[in-house]
């Protein structure tokens, strides 16, 4: 494997997977290139923690001069996309349970009327964060039900 900062001055004109594949060629054939080594499994287990650890401290020390909109703010498109992508993946298992049991929530089922499933899923995961960051704020907690 190459690094992809080593194999980009290989690259002449712009990205497309052609030209990548050029530019992987011409800098694979240099005698000077350093390779990069494969990861083991364990290797990149350490690195998932890393980042979840990471995600995890800035999450807890996000800048309260927003009076915690910051947080709200990572479901919209211009927010964390990580930590979109969480409350979409949330949303969307959320989905695909009621689904398969059949106990959907009114508000639920007519949401899935109106739109696609994935569009669901992102409305849902807006709905769940804005609750989320109103309990934040209030420090109130809900009963699972």
């Amino acid at each position: 494997m190459i690094a992809p900062q080593l194999a980009k001055p290989y690259v002449k004109w712009d990205q497309n997977n052609a030209a990548d594949a050029e530019g992987l060629c011409e800098a694979k054939a240099r005698p000077s290139m350093r390779f990069v080594p494969v990861k083991t499994i364990d290797e990149q287990a350490a690195l998932m923690l890393i980042s979840a650890s990471t995600r995890l401290i800035v999450n807890r020390t996000h800048d309260h001069s927003t009076g915690g909109r910051l947080w709200l703010r990572g479901i919209t498109r211009a927010g964390d996309e990580a930590l979109r992508a969480v409350f979409v993946a949330g949303a969307t298992a959320v989905i695909h349970h009621t689904r398969r049991s059949g106990k959907t929530s009114r508000c639920l089922a007519e949401l899935l009327m109106r739109k696609l499933p994935k569009l669901a899923a992102v409305a849902l995961a807006k709905k769940k964060a804005r609750l989320a960051w109103k309990l934040m704020g209030s420090g109130e907690t809900v009963s699972a039900k």
